[in-house]
């Protein structure tokens, strides 16, 4: 989308990192590079980026304002941010289920656990103008999962989440959850995604803003 322009990824997990070469490679983009990094220690120098773009990361985050900071720091003046993360209250899932009730609790106390704010959607207003940014303009939009393929996909996502590295593990070290349950959990997402009546949305906050 921003050809000849260059992209650079970065992420925490090295498994991210080759997957993200992986397709990069698998779909001809050649301008994109990746490599591991974190976002409150950006590897690129002072004003050196015209733009810089973080999904689902803030809410994951103890800091999100040294982080928000840090994207200040590499951007040029006139630089633009944007910033996406779940607005979780208005998720919409049909047929409902007691069992995948509890994989969602399970999700948000993990979250939580490990230091990030579910809440992180309502503070952007606010957040961005503390990191230093000026003009913020917010919106918001739904992701849907409305047709057999789809459900599929989204059904086996989180079935694997709960019985795959480092949801799995975790869960089982905090003594939250044993393997018995976590399969239970996976199972019954397969079992919600044969229903035809099967629907899932989420819906995301959204903040573009400039330095």
């Amino acid at each position: 989308m921003v050809e000849p322009g260059k992209v650079v990824g970065i992420d925490i997990g090295a498994s991210y990192i080759e997957h993200a070469k992986s397709a990069a490679e698998q779909q001809g983009v050649s301008n994109a590079s990746f490599q591991e990094g974190s976002v409150y220690d950006l590897p690129m120098p002072e004003n050196s980026c015209d733009a810089a773009f973080s999904h689902a990361v803030l809410d994951h985050l103890g800091e999100p304002l040294l982080a928000l900071k840090e994207i200040y720091r590499v951007l040029r003046p006139g630089g633009v941010v944007g910033v996406r993360v779940i607005s979780p209250e208005e998720a919409v899932q049909e047929p409902l289920d007691p069992v995948l009730q509890q994989c969602r609790e399970f999700a948000d106390r993990l979250l939580t656990h490990n230091g990030g704010d579910r809440t992180i959607h309502r503070q952007l207003p606010a957040l961005l103008p503390k990191a230093g940014f000026g003009r913020v303009e917010l919106s918001a939009s739904y992701e849907s999962f409305g047709n057999p393929g789809a459900i599929r996909m989204w059904a086996e996502r989180m079935a694997g989440t709960f019985t795959q590295p480092p949801v799995y593990e975790q869960l089982s070290e905090l003594g939250w959850a044993s393997q018995v349950e976590l399969e239970q959990i996976a199972a019954a997402w397969r079992t919600w995604s044969d229903n035809p009546d099967a629907f899932f949305a989420r819906s995301w906050r959204e903040a573009v803003a400039w330095k």
